[in-house]
């Protein structure tokens, strides 16, 4: 009962797929699956990882020497007067300026006085005009 039945006989060698050669290029695909599979997800985790730690960092413009303000200067045409400075979020501020013929707003970086954009207010029918 105990008795092995094959180690007396001949076994026919293998045909089709299931060759030892088949197989070993077989174990090499794996492995080499497995090992792409395991550098996908580590790229994956370091992409996370960066946008992570970078996040919410804005462009940063360099604070003048001396950590001091500094002075800057702000290019407003003649007769435009300053009626509000708003503080936006970061480092930017929102300047409007108003004229006899005009009003606009002003967006500047607030430590190095850089125009960043100008809206130009446009009165869109009569109701809205100085009038």
């Amino acid at each position: 009962m105990g008795e092995d039945t094959t180690s007396g006989r001949d076994l026919p060698p293998p045909t089709g797929l299931n060759t030892p050669e088949n197989i070993r290029r077989l174990k090499f695909v794996v492995a080499g699956l497995g090992a792409l599979m395991v550098l996908g997800f580590l790229v994956v985790v370091v992409t996370i990882a960066n946008r992570a730690s970078t996040l919410g960092g804005e462009e940063r413009v360099a604070a003048p020497s001396g950590g001091r303000f500094g002075v800057s200067e702000v290019a407003v045409a003649p007769g435009e007067r300053v009626r509000e400075i708003v503080p936006l979020d970061g480092d930017r501020l929102a300047v409007h300026l108003a004229s006899e013929r005009a009003e606009s707003i002003l967006i500047l970086h607030a430590r190095s006085g850089q125009e960043l954009g100008r809206i130009h207010l446009v009165p869109q029918s009569g109701f809205a005009s100085r009038e």
